[in-house]
This record gives structure tokens, C-alpha cells and sequence, in this order.
């Protein structure tokens, strides 16, 4: 409420403020137009993929803790799936850095959404200590590459305009964050523990794989100029 009540104060000034910077930042060579080329379509379905990456993950993530005690009551690895999961974004940005910069975003984020999913399903269908370590460190690989690729991708497609554009996939981002817990919390209202995560978790992984048909939709219907 004080994060509405601060925007709603700023509103005017910060809107004027954008769009004159917008207005003096040249697009950058060979980060594609302005949008002008890119319709409202092709930006709508990267804001809709990449909210579900929101979504997707922080079902597992958050309550990672949980989920792993009540599969594993008692077990001396309950406290370090998290630092699995650590090492495994810590590697993926490393990694993420290192692609040629010519691969389509699209066909990385398509991957990145594919490796959290199985992240996912690995802890789903094994809910053992193997199955909970490799689907941490599935599930952290991708976690802030993600991120990086749509934020290329926006630029890609908005040139030196696409600071708003960053803004509104940011947002779209934090409300899936926000939709999955709540999720949860009304799965677990109507089932037992164990049967509201699973349920929950593959829900989870149904929305990251709906991301990757975005992506992959995206790269056939938009397919990238020769540079």
C-alpha cells in the first residue's frame, strides 16, 4: 500500500521525466528499432512468457524449506537444498554471460524455462534427497539468466526506448511472485500438506511450460532479421 500511495504521488513527475529521456536516448546499433517493426503482439506475448517465469518459480523456491520437510522429515540435508539452489544461479549467471551474443534470446529462455520445469518435476516425482538436490541446483541454474535474456529481448525489440518496457516486464514478473504463494496458500486450505504442494508444484511447472511454448510460438511467428 505505501509502494501505490508513493507511485500515485510520483506519477506525473516521473511520467514526464521518462518520456523525456525516452525521447533523447538513441537506439543502439544492433539492438533492433525503436518498436516500430516490433507490434504491440510480439511485446505482449514476451510480458505475458515472462510473468509466468515469475510464477513458475517461486512456488518451489519459497517454499523449498517446506516442501523438502515434509517429504524428508528429519533429515540432515533439510538446510542445504537453499545453498544448492544458490550455487545453481550463481553458475547459470556466470554461464549466461559466456553465450555468443548472435543466439536468439527466445530459443535460450525457451531452454531456461525447460530446466526449471524439470527442476521442478525431478522434486516432483523424487521427493528424495538426489531428487531435491538436482532439482535445486535445475532449478537455480536458469533463475537469474532468465532475467537476463528477457531484458536483452526487450531490448531487442524496443531499441533505446525500452526502459518502460523493462518496467512493465519487471512488474508483470513480481505480480506472478506474488500469484504463486498465494496459490498455494489456497491449496493448502482444502488439502492435506503433501497433496497441496504437489498439486501446486505441477501447476508450476504446467505454467513454466506454457512460458516455453510463448517463446518458441514468438520465434516462428517473429523470426529474427540477418543482422
Amino acid at each position: 500500500m505505501l509502494a501505490v500511495l508513493g507511485t500515485a504521488l510520483i506519477w506525473t513527475v516521473l511520467g514526464e521525466a521518462a518520456s523525456h529521456e525516452e525521447r533523447l536516448v538513441p537506439a543502439i546499433p544492433g539492438s533492433g528499432t525503436a518498436g516500430a517493426s516490433h507490434g504491440l503482439s510480439e511485446q505482449a506475448l514476451l510480458v505475458l512468457g515472462y510473468g509466468l517465469a515469475g510464477f513458475g518459480y517461486i512456488i518451489s523456491s519459497t517454499f523449498l524449506p517446506v516442501i523438502a520437510r515434509t517429504a524428508l522429515p528429519g533429515s540432515v540435508w533439510l538446510d542445504l537444498f537453499w545453498p544448492l539452489f544458490g550455487l545453481g544461479v550463481a553458475v547459470g549467471a556466470l554461464l549466461s554471460t559466456r553465450l555468443p551474443s548472435a543466439l536468439d534470446k527466445r530459443g535460450l529462455l525457451v531452454a531456461s524455462y525447460l530446466v526449471q520445469a524439470l527442476g521442478i518435476g525431478v522434486g516432483l516425482l523424487y521427493p528424495s534427497v538426489p531428487g531435491f538436490v538436482v532439482g535445486s541446483v535445475l532449478l537455480g541454474l536458469p533463475f537469474s539468466a532468465i532475467s537476463f535474456f528477457a531484458m536483452q529481448e526487450a531490448r531487442r525489440i524496443k531499441g533505446g526506448t525500452a526502459a518502460s518496457f523493462m518496467g512493465l516486464l519487471t512488474a508483470t514478473y513480481g505480480l506472478g511472485q506474488v500469484l504463486g504463494p498465494l496459490l498455494v496458500a489456497e491449496l493448502l486450505l482444502h488439502r492435506e500438506a503433501a497433496r497441496g504442494f504437489d498439486l501446486a508444484l505441477l501447476i508450476a511447472a504446467v505454467g513454466l511450460g506454457l512460458g516455453a511454448l510463448i517463446f518458441a510460438w514468438m520465434m516462428k511467428q517473429y523470426p529474427m532479421r540477418p543482422a
